[in-house]
């Protein structure tokens, strides 16, 4: 298979996108209680700690009620899976990669002696196993006095910690009063917040990636199309795609396009999700990728009656799964790799996308089509990281 690399922006309206730009990932408000309590409840309670709530105050905000035993904690968190939190669409995962924390309005009013309370954030990730984590412990006064508390991801042990929070279940704080004594906690906003990062690879394929260097890739549809293509799971990593070590750089996934069954059904369409190592699909999404204006594909295709292979890259939206395209083209035929950057700035609520990838045209009857995709990529910075000298 030939290295050699070109680039071809698909989109006109791509480069006077990559002059001007803003970070991301988009820092968002996640809760404002305007209506009820958003899904939030008590997550845990040790030893003889007892806690009730959340109850909506009807101005903004919800209240928990925690008597403590001196000893051990109670957990108030968002509920599993996002359900109330923003975006809310379906459920899923608050994907916040790239940003530096939460930051919590809140207060805690005790009946008894007002002082400080320890209060310590965690979050739940990691896509699958709901991974407890502490954030470390932040002071609050308990004398019903309003604050603003931040709660960091940098302390997180993590090895890979935009992935794990780029996957987050679930967050929230936990709480210990002494024996005896009752606190009042209202919590009125929970936000993200930091400038975020301005690239963000959804795919890079490599001997060192998760799932056996498959990272997150997905059939999304017509998987008769492909080649032992198969949705399970739902949309289980790995079916009808083999990792090549030696393609590209440092590696590539390949699939084989066939005939649909019956013929003129269409082609596949493949999708990326954040990569976690053996996790279901709805573990990995939604994506935020809002702010983000562009897209690289390095991909080849090589097909067996010398014809070019149509790809469209797409992306899907909110919990109705709106289906919108961001351009498309025509791969020669000669198995080398080549970039396809696609202008982004046209598509709507990229702050919940479904799935985002491309499809694929379906090849003619009796014959097939052999696709290697290296790197996967959105950004917004007007200059490539890439050395793309590493492929001649």
């Amino acid at each position: 298979m030939k290295q050699t690399h070109f680039t071809h922006v698909i989109a006109a309206g791509v480069l006077a996108a990559m002059t001007s730009f803003a970070t991301a990932q988009t820092a968002n408000t996640l809760n404002t209680f305007d209506s009820d309590a958003e899904d939030w409840l008590v997550d845990f309670t040790n030893g003889t700690v007892n806690a009730t709530g959340p109850t909506f105050n009807g101005s903004g905000g919800i209240e928990f009620e925690v008597t403590g035993d001196g000893a051990e904690f109670a957990g108030l968190a968002d509920g599993f899976n996002n359900g109330g939190a923003f975006p809310g669409d379906g459920g899923g995962v608050t994907d916040l990669f790239g940003l530096d924390g939460l930051e919590y309005d809140m207060s805690i009013t005790t009946d008894g002696t007002p002082g400080t309370a320890s209060v310590d954030f965690y979050v739940k990730g990691n896509g699958q196993g709901f991974l407890f984590l502490s954030q470390g412990a932040q002071n609050v006064p308990t004398d019903g006095t309003p604050q603003t508390v931040f709660a960091p991801f940098s302390g997180l042990a993590v090895p890979d910690l935009n992935g794990y929070i780029a996957t987050l279940p679930q967050y929230g704080f936990q709480v210990s009063p002494p024996n005896g004594e009752t606190w009042t906690i209202t919590v009125t906003e929970v936000r993200s917040v930091g400038a975020g990062a301005t690239e963000r690879f959804l795919g890079e394929f490599n001997d060192a990636g998760l799932n056996s260097g498959l990272d997150g890739v997905r059939i999304n549809f017509r998987e008769n199309a492909i080649v032992n293509g198969f949705l399970a799971d739902p949309g289980s990593t790995g079916v009808g795609f083999t990792h090549v070590p030696a393609a590209g750089v440092d590696g590539a996934i390949q699939f084989v396009l066939e005939e649909n069954s019956p013929s003129g059904d269409g082609g596949p369409g493949i999708h990326f999700v954040e990569p976690v190592s053996g996790s279901t699909e709805f573990r990995s999404r939604p994506l935020d990728l809002s702010n983000y204006t562009t897209m690289d594909i390095v991909v080849s295709a090589d097909s067996s009656d010398s014809t070019t292979v149509f790809m469209q890259a797409y992306a899907q939206t909110t919990s109705g799964f709106n289906f919108q395209t961001f351009g498309s083209v025509n791969l020669p035929d000669d198995g080398s790799f080549a970039t396809y950057t696609f202008d982004m700035t046209a598509l709507t609520d990229l702050d919940v996308v479904e799935r985002f990838g491309v499809e694929f045209g379906e090849p003619a009857v009796g014959q097939t089509a052999t696709i290697q995709v290296d790197t996967v990529r959105v950004y917004n910075t007007p200059a490539s990281v890439m050395d793309w000298a590493l492929y001649r």
